[in-house]
């Protein structure tokens, strides 16, 4: 993997972008940011040389950088959040924000880490205890398919006729 860290989304308030830039302009470390909204002219603003900002990306562009990122840098609290399974299909790990639906696709010290708070210096020192840590890009590819169409209609179809079976008793 490359050094750098990628962050993907809706450039909106709730999405923390903010965050990440502000962790990245502390920590120094590259970070590309892929993604358009609202807020994109102020967070974009003088980004220091070392934060890259892409905009809208086609989906084998996207695909590559899943692919060459550290990890993925996910700050939102989110129901479920799309971005971090999509990573992960491409093995790619993720830091996430502790809440919310992240803590049931991702694995800790599995397929990524999480940090407690929604704060620059809670995020950095998730960075710090990642790169400590190693994670097999398979496994982190394994764990996606949990996510994928064929595992989603088979659950689906198991609770319906659970569900039916409990109806009718």
């Amino acid at each position: 993997r490359d050094d750098f860290y990628l962050v993907v989304g809706r450039l909106v308030h709730y999405k923390r972008v903010d965050l990440v830039i502000e962790a990245f302009r502390r920590n120094g470390k590259r970070l590309i940011i892929v993604g358009d909204g609202p807020q994109r002219e102020q967070w974009i603003q003088n980004l220091p040389e070392q934060i890259t900002y892409l905009g809208n990306l086609d989906r084998p562009r996207l695909e590559q950088l899943y692919t060459q990122a550290r990890a993925l840098i996910f700050p939102p609290l989110e129901d479920f959040g799309m971005v971090p399974v999509e990573a992960q299909g491409f093995g790619c790990p993720v830091i996430a924000y502790g809440k919310g639906g992240a803590l049931d696709s991702i694995k800790a010290n599995e397929t990524g880490i999480f940090f407690a708070a929604q704060t620059a210096a809670s995020l950095n020192e998730a960075i710090e205890r990642f790169e400590r840590q190693s994670f097999d890009a398979g496994v982190i590819r394994q764990h996606a398919q949990h996510f994928n169409q064929a595992a989603f209609t088979s659950g689906l179809k198991t609770y319906v006729r659970h569900q039916w079976r409990h109806f009718n008793t």
